[in-house]
């Protein structure tokens, strides 16, 4: 009966799950003194998953 919900769920889990691990590995790294290009790149990177993160959330 739930089994939408449930894969639905699982899907989200992961997806929180990888965005934490980028934010952890963001923070990890803003930390270490780096280049400002590596610094962009990285930011550019969890900006456009934000934006497909909005994206899929969105009525089709």
């Amino acid at each position: 009966m739930g089994r939408p919900k449930c894969g639905n769920f699982a899907y989200w889990r992961v997806f929180i799950l990888k965005v934490a691990i980028l934010l952890v590995n963001y923070k990890k790294m803003s930390k270490h003194s780096y280049s400002k290009s590596g610094k962009q790149k990285k930011a550019k990177k969890i900006h456009s998953m934000v934006k497909i993160h909005k994206a899929s959330k969105m009525p089709h």
